[in-house]
């Protein structure tokens, strides 16, 4: 593909993501026009030296995408925060956004992460599924970083809000009743964003909050150090689904996008 033809398809691209995915149609072709674009964004990240044009594409994009869903209705509401003190996965550039987005919350947010991490540090997935561990960035019930959370957390949604308390806060072990457009919001975003950084050559393997936090505080040059290549998050527990391309479907989305027949990195 030449200059003009890449042109020609970035603007494609550009237009048929413009309203966020359709979670509904479940298009397969969204997500890989979606992951283009992501990677352009990227690419802007690097040379800007900061996630934020990534990152506020992809926040604007998602919202777009929630628009479409919005006369589904759901039991979430601010000072709603039962799953709040579970399990949550963020990818580098998420981690590295939030931090960012506390300015002067920051120095709190440190100690209150610190506390959080005695209870949760090395914990596996499975053991934060038994135990309640609040998210170190609520404030009386309610995020703190509301407009820059992650992924996970804007895709988190429930009919019911007693249920979420019991299987959350009372740990029922019953299942919360989540409206499907949701989970496949999160999967095609995720696809999207994983498949983007992974073609510029970045890290993106999802880690547990708490300990990403900590990580992008206490590390100097961050953000220079991911924009650059390195992975800042090695070590950290990961998301136990592990890399959404072992599996074929996704892998052949990847591969439609950037037409190679290999993963790269």
């Amino acid at each position: 593909m030449n200059r003009a033809e890449r042109r020609r398809q970035g603007k494609d691209d550009e237009k048929t993501v413009a309203g966020g995915l359709d979670v509904v149609g479940r298009n397969g072709a969204e997500v890989v026009a979606l992951m283009r674009v992501l990677l352009e964004r990227a690419r802007e990240s690097q040379k800007a030296r900061t996630v934020r044009p990534l990152m506020t594409f992809l926040h604007a994009n998602i919202g777009n995408a929630a628009l479409r869903v919005a006369s589904v209705r759901v039991a979430c509401g601010k000072g709603c925060a039962h799953c709040c003190n579970s399990w949550v996965s963020v990818i580098a550039p998420e981690a590295i956004h939030v931090v960012s987005a506390l300015g002067e919350k920051r120095a709190g947010a440190e100690a209150r992460v610190q506390a959080a991490l005695v209870q949760t540090r090395g914990r596996t997935h499975q053991e934060r599924g038994r135990m309640v561990a609040s998210c170190p960035l609520l404030e009386d019930g309610a995020c703190t970083v509301y407009r820059d959370r992650p992924l996970t957390c804007r895709t988190a949604a429930s009919l019911d809000a007693a249920a979420c308390e019991r299987a959350y806060i009372q740990q029922s072990g019953e299942s919360v009743p989540i409206p499907s457009v949701f989970p496949r919001m999160r999967l095609g975003y995720s696809l999207a964003l994983s498949g983007a950084l992974r073609q510029a050559g970045l890290a993106h393997a999802p880690c547990e909050f708490h300990a990403a936090l900590e990580r992008v505080m206490t590390t100097p040059e961050c953000e220079a150090q991911w924009l650059a290549g390195a992975d800042i998050f090695a070590g950290l527990p990961q998301d136990p689904a592990g890399d959404p391309f072992q599996l074929r479907e996704n892998r052949a989305l990847y591969e439609t996008a950037f037409g190679q027949t290999e993963l790269a990195g």
